[in-house]
């Protein structure tokens, strides 16, 4: 039991840090930060600059109860020095009375104006309360993925100007799927995975050939996931969608191409006309030989 005890008490103590010549602001943070939640200060007047600690007590370095209360002398301008000089005159029966009565006024303000002088923090993704990633956020309208944890939303904030800079192009769209989906696509332009009929080369539609209307292949680009279709949730490809939509260039086109299974079955004919299928014959799944097809076939032509 002795040393059960004698661990408890020193799990409760903690080092005072030195916060000598720092901001008052700063100063209460390594307070908190070493484990002690109280703390005083008391303003007084020297040639230090405003809101500086010129004195502390405890002292720095001394090993103390987390419960003890430190105390902190700060560097502060009376507002006296702002009176006409007959208010700044001392009174010989209680010398200081207006200096010390207007410091109470000083610490009642102190506090707003620590938060005036820090104001720029606000802005600061890294540095603003949590409560306000999302009011920065809104100034770039961007949208947040519920699941993001607090680190990455302040990451996100801060990057989001320098990506849209970068709006539109290849680089900041592979960015915003892997941030938002997790996957790591890739992006071919000026491409598109059909190439239609062509005269004099063989194609059968359903297996190499699709009929699609005109597409402009500058216009169009296919992102590629290396993952199967099986393998991906229904949420992320929604979102892996919504953020291609919103990212890319509104003239464009684009195909989302997912790594193919290579024990994958040929599609059947899907269109026939009479007795045969176009490109392929009706009772056959399995690509005809080229061999043996008579050159009519070739094109998607119909017999």
């Amino acid at each position: 039991m002795p040393t059960t005890q004698t661990q408890t008490n020193i799990s409760k103590r903690s080092v005072v840090p030195d916060v000598k010549d720092v901001h008052m602001a700063s100063a209460i943070l390594m307070l908190r930060n070493a484990g002690f939640e109280r703390y005083t200060y008391r303003f007084t007047e020297t040639y230090a600059r405003d809101y500086a600690v010129v004195h502390q007590s405890p002292a720095a370095g001394s090993l103390m109860d987390i419960q003890t209360e430190v105390s902190l002398d700060v560097a502060q301008t009376n507002w006296v020095n702002f009176l006409p000089t007959a208010f700044r005159q001392s009174d010989m029966e209680s010398p200081d009375f207006l200096r010390n009565f207007l410091f109470i006024f000083q610490h009642l303000h102190a506090q707003t104006e620590i938060k005036i002088q820090d104001l720029h923090k606000i802005f600061d993704p890294l540095e603003t309360e949590p409560d306000f990633i999302p009011w920065l956020a809104g100034w770039v309208g961007l949208v947040m993925a519920p699941e993001w944890d607090e680190d990455t939303r302040r990451r996100w904030v801060r990057d989001a100007p320098r990506l849209y800079a970068r709006r539109g192009t290849r680089d900041a769209l592979l960015e915003h799927i892997r941030v938002f989906t997790g996957l790591e696509a890739d992006i071919e332009e000026n491409r598109w995975p059909y190439p239609g009929f062509r005269v004099g080369v063989f194609g059968m539609v359903g297996i190499d050939s699709i009929v699609t209307p005109t597409i402009a292949r500058e216009h169009a680009f296919i992102v590629h996931i290396p993952v199967q279709y099986e393998e991906i949730s229904t949420q992320k490809l929604l979102r892996l969608h919504q953020v291609i939509q919103m990212e890319k260039p509104a003239h464009t086109i684009y195909f989302v191409q997912f790594q193919k299974d290579e024990h994958h079955e040929r599609q059947r004919a899907f269109l026939a006309v009479g007795e045969q299928a176009i490109g392929v014959k009706a009772e056959s799944a399995e690509t005809p030989n080229s061999d043996n097809t008579d050159s009519n076939n070739a094109g998607g032509q119909t017999q």
